[in-house]
């Protein structure tokens, strides 16, 4: 009966290093995009709640987020008060990051903090962050703050002025103070060319998925098809409620579109007209869409 030779061992020793090291990198980068892109979500989220406190006059004062980093993690600190300097430290809410992020850059004036002016929501001062993978370098993510109080993932300078069209290709839309109930629909909402609605509902419980709402199809109006893709990046969380993501490319949808939740009887989530502008819904859960 014959044995295996030396050098057939080292070769299937060999090929199984190079099998394993390339699993490890896979996984590593696998762990990097998902901790960024629960890093960013977590981030927009929370400087959505300051501002929410802010332009409801929580405690009848201004609301923000400080950014305290040190070599291990990024945690970000909600406060209230007109500086992190003048706060009352009693009403603090830590929130720390995955930690395998850093930030890379934080352009925020001279200090490290935004602070958003109450009722009017905007502010001070506008500037932007850049959040760093620690596993790997080259996964990075910039969020924009502008003084109207704008918020903005990738923007470059200039990309956020008042008269910008909207792309609607990608909106992530913060849903929060309510539940969604699992036996809800997501309702679309089109018109026809001669204005005659199309009414597509997705359930919530046959799209739910690992937790999430996942749904990707296309819904025929009129003569023409519209392609989406609905999911959410958080779903009823305690602290942030539901995002809702939207993807709608403009080259494959040219009818206008409200989306709504069967439940919500305050209005909808977010519209879209033909030319692809967003528009925020009338719901009173739903924040202004932030733009991919």
């Amino acid at each position: 009966m014959r044995g295996f030779t030396l050098i057939e061992i080292l070769v299937v020793l060999a090929i199984s290093s190079i099998l394993l090291a390339i699993g490890g990198v896979s996984l590593q980068s696998f762990r990097a995009q998902s901790d960024m892109h629960r890093g960013v979500q977590e981030t927009l989220s929370i400087l959505r709640l300051a501002q929410n406190n802010a332009v409801s006059s929580l405690e009848a004062e201004h609301h923000g987020v400080f950014f305290l980093t040190d070599e291990e993690h990024l945690t970000l600190i909600l406060f209230r008060g007109a500086s992190y300097e003048d706060r009352d430290p009693s009403a603090d809410r830590e929130y720390l990051m995955p930690s395998s992020l850093e930030l890379s850059e934080l352009s925020l004036g001279e200090g490290q903090e935004v602070v958003f002016q109450r009722v009017t929501g905007s502010a001070i001062p506008a500037g932007s962050l850049t959040m760093r993978s620690r596993l790997r370098s080259n996964i990075e993510e910039r969020i924009v703050i502008t003084n109207q109080g704008v918020l903005a993932v990738g923007a470059g300078e200039g990309d956020l002025g008042e008269d910008r069209l909207r792309d609607s290709r990608h909106a992530h839309i913060p849903y929060q103070g309510r539940d969604i109930e699992l036996q809800e629909d997501i309702v679309l909402r089109f018109l026809d060319s001669e204005l005659n609605e199309v009414t597509h509902a997705i359930s919530v419980e046959n799209a739910l998925a690992g937790g999430q709402v996942h749904w990707e199809g296309t819904v025929n109006v009129g003569e023409e098809s519209q392609y989406l893709i609905v999911r959410t990046h958080l779903f009823n969380d305690p602290s942030f409620g539901t995002v809702l993501s939207i993807h709608r490319d403009k080259s494959k949808n040219t009818a206008p579109l409200t989306i709504e939740f069967s439940g919500d009887a305050t209005g909808s989530v977010v519209l879209y007209d033909a030319e692809g502008e967003t528009f925020v819904g009338t719901s009173a859960y739903t924040q202004d869409p932030i733009w991919q």
